[in-house]
């Protein structure tokens, strides 16, 4: 058997948006089946929805309802920060290893869709796609990124996110030039915090 087929994939690679929604679709189709079924067994027995299992049955569709917000949210990502397999491929070539892809990032307001972004000790670079509905604010987006950064203690670094995939690409081989010169430890907090700040 092939274990890159089995390998789970996680938060920051390729493809992990649609692994996501898949999982999530999954546990709200259980969650979902499993109330109407409580529901359906305690009308069964009997004849009458006042009984225990129908409060069992609305307490199980919490979490339901939980899973299918989150659904729909990474819906929406899915069709808007997905990393495409050909700009995978691109960044792969670079040989680059500080490299996050399909990220989907939210402010209070606003969602940013990210499809890759590359961090090095002193800088964040990223694509920046638009959401479907509207064009999206790269300065706005960087912007909350900063703040994100300046909020967990890392301060002094520059953001710069592109509409073009040409120029990210760029700027993404300019850092694989400098990769040895890096202060891995920053790299990877700066990573660690823009996983943890998208979805």
């Amino acid at each position: 058997m092939n274990n890159e087929t089995n390998k789970k994939v996680i938060k920051g690679e390729y493809g992990y948006l649609k692994a996501e929604r898949k999982r999530v679709l999954i546990f709200t189709l259980i969650l979902f089946s499993v109330s109407f079924g409580i529901l359906a067994l305690g009308l069964i027995i009997w004849k009458s929805n006042k009984n225990f299992f129908s409060i069992a049955a609305v307490l199980g569709m919490l979490p339901a309802v939980r899973y299918l917000i989150n659904a729909i949210i990474l819906e929406k990502a899915v069709n808007s920060a997905v990393c495409e397999k050909e700009l995978a491929d691109k960044i792969k070539a670079t040989g680059y290893e500080y490299v996050l892809m399909d990220l989907y990032m939210t402010s209070y307001d606003t969602s940013f869709p990210i499809p890759a972004l590359a961090a090095d000790d002193s800088s964040v670079v990223g694509i920046l796609k638009d959401d479907g509905k509207k064009k999206s604010d790269a300065a706005k987006a960087e912007k909350h990124i900063l703040d994100m950064m300046s909020q967990n203690g890392i301060k002094n670094k520059t953001v710069k996110l592109f509409e073009s995939e040409d120029k990210f690409m760029d700027r993404l081989k300019q850092l694989s030039a400098k990769e040895d010169v890096q202060d891995e430890e920053t790299v990877r907090s700066i990573l660690k915090l823009m996983m943890e700040i998208s979805i």
